[in-house]
């Protein structure tokens, strides 16, 4: 109401009356608009037109709502909400005034939207000892603008003074910054394209970042701190060693969770023998299997028993591969490595630098919880980012290790098996059981005291009562009522 009192307009004058009847139904959508959002509280609809859309006109609503906000904020003594108003300076609305004309043939009239005010306060925005990250914010994020980038030097300014008035009626989201900037009908899906260009992560020039709770948007970095991007790549570049684990180890925390990565059951094997056996899937470097190969046979399971190995060499360039293959064909062809198989890439792994990204992203979220842990101020940027690698480093996975994708080759015993399906694979894991575990199979394994999958014993009919029998807490007094009910046998030596 203040500001109502401070604009006035002339509504006798032909100039008013073209305005209002020239852009009638512009005038009422916003008064529709603004009724919606209902951060005006107390007024009628006809009030807000009278007194916001009309009484203040050519201030947006937007503007209307945040001016008080932003001159009690930061205003000085010298520059206040009336000066904003009524000095000829710059950025002030009065100067808006003196340079803007009407043009009848315009799609709406023109208006002082919210993004203006940042031109007219922002030196009190850099004085102000509470505010002043926020001008430095703005100030590193324009150097990511184009110079003829209007539309995100308008979003930016628009999110800046949103930063400093801290509004609890609403959330910075799409539809609040298409009203706040006037953007119209027929722009709205061109300015979502811009939108989603400035707030693409994936870009070193994005200037915002849009949290996936809400849909809110807020400026892509902190006055504190780096860009995510930067912090990554002097970890990586500068100082791998905080990282601590090689990429092989650190795959390794992280493989139970990727696809592709479960045992390949030998299921001709289990079938012929009524026991499950399978060879389990292991990350491997180059290093390892030239230098340590002693290491990763000599202790299977490391104390959890496993069948056999499927090594799955992570090679990074071509003449790894050639070398991997040749250890496979000459070193593993010993009988010594009958359980290992070994998986090579066809082509080198771009993998080292994903891992790499991935580890340094786990470092920052335990390394700097208030700003990338979960409750800290940049931690739904930091889950993009994480979900992203995430999701890379899944899809990589699990084309390598699918056997239908056909990138790897597999060796056993020095020579190479052609594998295009999964169920040539389980036939070449039969084919490693067989060898290593030729005969029948452990008295202790579960298989022994529980149907097959016809609800009979197959060609042992008597195991299964037998075994129930001996495993019995009476064990001892049935076996001797059995046995000493049995006929007896008199057996003469000579």
């Amino acid at each position: 109401q203040l500001i109502d009192g401070v604009i006035i307009a002339d509504e006798r004058s032909q100039g008013w009356k073209e305005l209002t009847t020239r852009f009638d139904n512009y005038l009422e959508r916003l008064v529709r608009e603004t009724a919606k959002l209902n951060y005006f509280v107390g007024f009628t609809r006809e009030e807000l037109k009278g007194t916001i859309v009309h009484g203040a006109y050519p201030l947006h609503p937007m503007a209307v709502y945040s001016l008080p906000a932003i001159s009690e904020k930061v205003a000085q003594n010298n520059r206040t909400l009336f000066t904003c108003l009524c000095e000829d300076e710059q950025g002030s609305f009065k100067r808006f005034l003196d340079k803007t004309s009407l043009d009848l043939s315009a799609n709406c009239p023109p208006m002082f939207t919210v993004d203006q005010l940042w031109d007219y306060f922002a030196n009190d925005i850099r004085q102000q000892e509470r505010t002043l990250s926020i001008f430095r914010d703005f100030e590193h994020l324009r150097t990511r603008l184009k110079i003829n980038d209007d539309i995100g030097l308008r979003v930016l300014k628009t999110v800046s003074v949103f930063r400093v008035t801290t509004p609890s009626r609403f959330k910075i989201t799409e539809d609040i910054l298409i009203y706040s900037l006037n953007i119209l009908p027929e722009q709205r899906e061109l300015f979502i394209t811009e939108l989603a260009r400035l707030s693409d992560l994936q870009s070193e020039s994005h200037i915002l970042m849009r949290l996936q709770a809400d849909g809110s948007y807020r400026p892509a970095v902190s006055g504190s701190t780096e860009t995510i991007l930067e912090k990554i790549r002097k970890l990586i570049e500068d100082n791998p060693e905080k990282l601590g684990q090689k990429i092989t180890p650190y795959l390794k925390t992280l493989w139970e969770d990727l696809p592709g990565t479960e045992p390949r059951e030998a299921v001709d094997y289990s079938d012929d023998f009524g026991i499950s056996r399978s060879l389990t899937i292991e990350p491997v470097s180059m290093y390892q299997l030239r230098d340590s190969l002693d290491n990763l046979t000599k202790d299977i399971g490391k104390g959890k028993y496993n069948d056999g190995l499927i090594l799955a060499v992570l090679c990074q360039n071509s003449s790894e591969i050639e070398e991997a293959r040749e250890i496979a064909r000459t070193t593993l062809a010993d009988k010594s490595y009958q359980q290992v198989v070994v998986a090579i890439p066809k082509e080198p792994l771009q993998l080292s630098r994903l891992l790499l990204e991935h580890q340094a992203l786990a470092y920052l979220k335990k390394n700097e919880a208030s700003l990338y842990g979960e409750g800290g101020e940049l931690y739904e940027e930091w889950k993009i980012w994480s979900d992203d690698k995430n999701a890379q480093l899944v899809q990589m996975i699990g084309e390598l290790l699918a056997p239908e994708k056909q990138n790897l080759d597999y060796f056993w015993q020095g020579q190479l098996h052609n594998i295009k399906q999964n169920k040539e694979l389980k036939k070449l894991a039969s084919l490693v059981m067989r060898e290593v575990f030729p005969y029948s199979p452990q008295i202790g394994d579960p298989k022994l005291d529980q149907d097959d999958f016809n609800g009979n014993w197959g060609y042992r009919k008597d195991c299964r009562d037998i075994t129930l029998k001996l495993t019995d807490s009476n064990a001892a007094e049935t076996l001797w009522k059995e046995t000493a009910s049995a006929p007896q046998h008199v057996i003469l030596y000579f």
